[in-house]
């Protein structure tokens, strides 16, 4: 497979919103069928890719209009429920460091007696 290649590939997959089991057969798929279709020829540039099978956006419409809409909702829903995880986990994760520091801070500034001197009288 020639740079070219990967790299139209590569394009493809970026703009793709979620990446499962569908996805990776559409795009074996989609490798193979570039790679049978380019087989001819030596070299080939990434231009004529494009203008083979369109562009990388072209690609990612022409897939997501042969899905089903309830697929396609299930999957962003899922996507939308991860990064909220994700984005609160952070805020939690950073609301504990802070109070860790706060409580080690407060810890500091208190005058704490280390040393004890006993004084006998005879």
């Amino acid at each position: 497979m020639s740079k070219p290649m990967k790299a139209y590939l590569k394009d493809c997959r970026r703009l793709f919103p979620f990446y499962d089991k569908r996805e990776k057969e559409f795009f074996k798929r989609f490798e193979n069928d570039i790679l049978s279709a380019c087989d001819d020829e030596d070299t080939i540039s990434y231009a004529s890719i494009v203008e083979r099978f369109g562009t990388p956006k072209s690609v990612l419409e022409s897939y997501i209009n042969s899905c089903e809409n309830d697929y396609l909702l299930r999957k962003m829903k899922v996507k939308v429920f991860v990064r909220r995880v994700f984005i609160l986990l952070f805020i939690g994760i950073s609301l504990i460091a802070l109070l860790e520091l706060h409580s080690i801070k407060q810890g500091e500034d208190q005058k704490i007696i280390t040393e004890e001197e006993i004084v006998t009288y005879e």
